[in-house]
């Protein structure tokens, strides 16, 4: 999860909005919200990923069989029906149970993937309040090692909404799971990049640039895997930032002025995105 900037209501929603809402009001079965012009601004404000947990989702201009209606009064905790893991769905934050006024409502629709819609279902956010990425900053509420987790420097009223919301979303396991594999893969490319180094320190003593400029490109290219637009971005950039071998390499590249200003620029760019 991480902070999000909601882009400014659509002219034409602002138009149609009381019409959507009384056309919901007379069918509940009826996808009012399900408009390009909604859904298009709000699936690229959130880079298209998931606001919640980050996965990236599919989602195709004028083609809305990409959009799968739940069951609100069923939330399910496990399985995903086959086929609809990484579409878009519209989440209201205010569920529609609750607010059926704001079904429409620009600041209640997140672009979601199906799992934490499912998983949010019917929560009363009223009663029982939960993080919205568009308004607050998930990184004041979580830290982030192997997994999610509350920071303990927070308040009370703080640390309940924050433990709430991986409680919601199923945060812990599901990260963990969906991760592990992310975890596995920078370690591998953070310690080859080192080994690769510690070669091409030895060249360049002989005379030969090459290699260490070959390492330039591998550690750009890992860079750009923790960027905002990457799945799962702030948890690829915190894994990057906080690999023990990173500030080693950094320092190494910068001694022999190799970190130039396109890694500092990503560096920067994980910086803003990554968990303490």
């Amino acid at each position: 999860m991480m902070k999000l900037t909601r882009p400014l209501e659509p002219e034409e929603l602002k138009r149609n909005k009381d019409a959507l809402t009384q056309e919901y009001a007379k069918d509940k079965k009826k996808a009012v919200w399900r408009k390009d012009y909604i859904v298009e601004p709000l699936y690229k404000s959130a880079n298209k990923k998931c606001a919640y947990c980050g996965i990236l989702i599919k989602w195709n201009k004028g083609n809305h069989s990409y959009f799968i209606e739940i069951d609100e009064e069923k939330q399910i905790s496990a399985t995903i029906p086959p086929g609809e893991s990484d579409f878009l769905h519209v989440d209201h934050f205010y569920a529609k149970k609750y607010a059926e006024d704001k079904v429409v409502e620009w600041d209640n629709l997140i672009p979601s993937c199906p799992a934490c819609n499912y998983k949010k279902a019917l929560h009363n956010v009223t009663r029982f309040p939960i993080i919205n990425p568009y308004n607050e900053e998930p990184r004041n509420y979580f830290a982030f090692n192997t997994t999610l987790t509350v920071k303990c420097t927070i308040d009370n009223e703080s640390q309940k909404k924050a433990s709430r919301t991986i409680e919601v979303f199923q945060f812990r396991d599901r990260l963990f799971e969906q991760l592990r594999e992310f975890q596995w893969r920078i370690n591998e490319s953070i310690s080859e990049i080192y080994k690769g180094l510690e070669r091409a320190l030895k060249d360049f003593e002989s005379g030969n640039i090459s290699k260490l400029n070959e390492v330039n490109g591998q550690i750009k290219k890992l860079l750009e895997h923790g960027l905002p637009k990457s799945k799962y971005g702030p948890f690829i950039a915190t894994m990057i930032l906080k690999h023990n071998y990173f500030p080693y390499i950094k320092n190494q590249l910068s001694l022999y002025n190799i970190w130039n200003d396109d890694l500092t620029r990503l560096e920067k760019q994980l910086k803003e995105i990554s968990y303490e």
